[in-house]
């Protein structure tokens, strides 16, 4: 089946037939142990997802998104990354407020973010978004405002920013808690001394600690000195 033929919203079963046919069984069942999630996976390899997301912009993208399957991780996926390729801020940011809500696995969302390079023209307001994302009660949605801070945000200009939006950011939620302390494990890359002092003095509770200190550990860009200073937080927290 020719790719172009495969892509059309009134063709979903000849959409997924397509991807079956590049999917690979030991990926699938690699992938379904790291992404939990109540959805149908085929199999396709992460590269080769962004590879056809890439083709489908370039044709009739926004009928794609009309595509109504949410169930399919793949398809899923493609949607993501098809917005991640938008270079309009204002464009993007329709679409992207879209697909929030069908965001409900750490590779969808960590993937679509990282790709959309065109937060970084109009950082101003994707900042704002991340706040407000960060405030909700949503698992996924506070997790996608952490991934924003961490890919595009963690510099000398947003430093302080960052330590106002997340302090006293409180959840049970796994995937949220995660997100939090990936972004304080990149803080701590660039301001060890600073994301030191303050996470001394802003007590998030034991998971969001516990995750940090595995990250910033596990790191290769931290100095051994700072490695052993965080453990310190072991007796800080909540």
């Amino acid at each position: 089946m020719n790719f172009k033929d495969a892509i059309w919203p009134d063709s979903i079963d000849d959409l997924k037939t397509y991807l079956m046919g590049l999917a690979n069984e030991k990926y699938k069942n690699f992938s379904k142990g790291l992404i939990p999630g109540d959805f149908l996976m085929l199999g396709v390899n992460v590269p080769t997802l962004k590879r056809i997301a890439k083709e489908i912009y370039k044709s009739d993208w926004k009928n794609f998104l009309e595509i109504d399957d949410e169930k399919t991780f793949e398809i899923k996926f493609l949607k993501g990354q098809v917005i991640a390729n938008i270079t309009s801020p204002c464009e993007y940011e329709e679409y992207f407020w879209r697909y929030l809500p069908s965001i409900d696995d750490w590779s969808s969302c960590d993937s679509f973010i990282s790709a959309s390079k065109v937060i970084k023209s109009d950082r101003g307001r994707f900042f704002e978004i991340a706040k407000k994302l960060i405030e909700s009660e949503v698992e996924f949605e506070n997790r996608v405002g952490f991934v924003i801070l961490l890919n595009y945000f963690v510099d000398k200009e947003y430093k302080n920013d960052i330590f106002n939006a997340i302090r006293g950011f409180e959840s049970d939620s796994y995937y949220a808690n995660m997100g939090l302390a990936w972004l304080l494990c990149v803080l701590y890359v660039s301001f060890p001394k600073e994301t030191f002092v303050f996470l001394k003095e802003n007590k998030f509770n034991e998971h969001v600690i516990k995750y940090t200190i595995r990250k910033v550990r596990d790191s290769y860009q931290i100095s051994s000195e700072e490695k052993k200073r965080i453990l310190e937080l072991n007796f800080i927290s909540k």
